[in-house]
């Protein structure tokens, strides 16, 4: 992860990380109640996480503060299904990708 922070004028600062992960699991199980059938998966694959958000100093005790989040995870794998009589394999992929965003006004003591 790299990360840091940056007084552009007193009393407002930028922050951001930037994260990288080669090494991410997955497992799942599905189970098929009314076709008597079983799925699970095995993947593994890599992440991406960015953060970014800026700080005002509205006071000596008050601040409003806005960012995002983002998140990419990459996975592959096999996924095996039991049904009776038998057993199919295939390959299996995912992607997800989140985005959130906040705003927050914050208060110290």
């Amino acid at each position: 992860m790299l990360g840091g922070d940056f007084s552009v004028v007193e009393g407002f600062t930028l922050s951001g990380s930037l994260a990288y992960s080669p090494w991410v699991e997955s497992e799942d199980e599905l189970v098929h109640v009314y076709q008597d059938m079983i799925s699970t998966g095995d993947m593994d694959g890599d992440a991406i996480m960015a953060n970014f958000s800026g700080q005002y100093t509205i006071s000596s005790s008050m601040y409003v503060e806005a960012g995002m989040n983002y998140t990419l995870v990459d996975v592959d794998g096999t996924m095996s299904t039991t049904v009776t009589g038998g057993v199919d394999n295939m390959d299996e992929e995912s992607e997800t990708e989140q985005i959130s965003a906040y705003l927050q006004l914050g208060f110290t003591f």
